[in-house]
């Protein structure tokens, strides 16, 4: 899903922030066969949750300025790695295209940071410190894609790390790298079926196995029940009838009898 084209009024000066926090997304649930899910809808781990909040936390503690927040359009899991350091400071998540025009959409996928730069070039007015959260293989175009040679930067696709991205008047750059959160918690995990919903998945299938025994024996009983009615009422009529001609025999054997 494209984001809308960019429109840069040539009448205002090219925004030129001068301070970019960038990292990559915290840790993931990855999409793997039966679990339904589409490398877009990859979702955050609870490690990944923590990291986002301790993200937030970061910003209070070293009390650093933001005033725009950029993520990746297409991937739920940068803008869950935002939101808790977005309702800190209440300033709204763009979304950019980081696939290029050419990519599917399926890993391995192109990155390429023209749309980011072309919509941190059109901010109107123009943040001083914006933080952009991306993929760990497309940090590289962001960092080409500002000014800055990505070559430079050690770690740049762990976890928890946080890179600070400064220029100068010259627009020369400078980076500072920094952690947030815990040491890196082993990555992204294959999708489980929770331990307790596997549990009860488990109980709800032997409560609906005994509901159909239980229907089943009862299905026979009523069969059984029925079938010993009818050929009970069946042997009725016979009996009625042997009892009558028993009666009869009795009269005829009384008249035959000598008086």
């Amino acid at each position: 899903r494209a984001s809308p084209p960019v429109d840069i009024d040539p009448n205002l000066d090219v925004c030129e922030p001068s301070t970019f926090y960038i990292l990559r997304h915290a840790e993931r649930f990855i999409a793997a066969a039966g679990n339904g899910l589409d490398d877009s809808q990859e979702i955050l781990t609870a490690e990944g949750f923590q990291r986002a909040q301790d993200l937030r936390e970061k910003f209070i503690d070293e009390q650093l300025p933001l005033e725009a927040i950029f993520v990746d359009n297409e991937f739920i899991r940068t803008y869950q790695t935002a939101s808790p350091t977005e309702e800190l400071f209440e300033v709204p998540i763009t979304r950019y295209d980081a696939l290029d025009a050419d990519a599917t959409g399926v890993a391995p996928a192109d990155f390429d940071g023209q749309d980011l730069e072309d919509r941190i070039s059109a901010l109107n007015p123009c943040p001083d410190h914006v933080m952009v959260v991306t993929h760990g293989n497309a940090i590289v175009d962001v960092f080409d894609h500002l000014g800055f040679d990505a070559s430079q930067v050690p770690q740049i696709g762990d976890f928890g790390k946080f890179f600070t991205l400064t220029f100068d008047a010259d627009r020369v750059g400078t980076v500072v790298v920094s952690s947030y959160g815990v040491e890196e918690t082993g990555g992204n995990v294959p999708f489980p079926l929770d331990e307790a919903a596997a549990a009860s998945a488990q109980t709800i299938e032997i409560s609906v196995i005994l509901v159909i025994i239980t229907i089943l024996l009862f299905g026979v009983a009523i069969f059984a029940y029925i079938g010993r009615t009818v050929r009970s009422k069946g042997n009725q009529p016979i009996l009625e009838l042997g009892e009558a001609y028993k009666h009869l025999d009795e009269e005829r054997i009384t008249h035959l009898r000598p008086m």
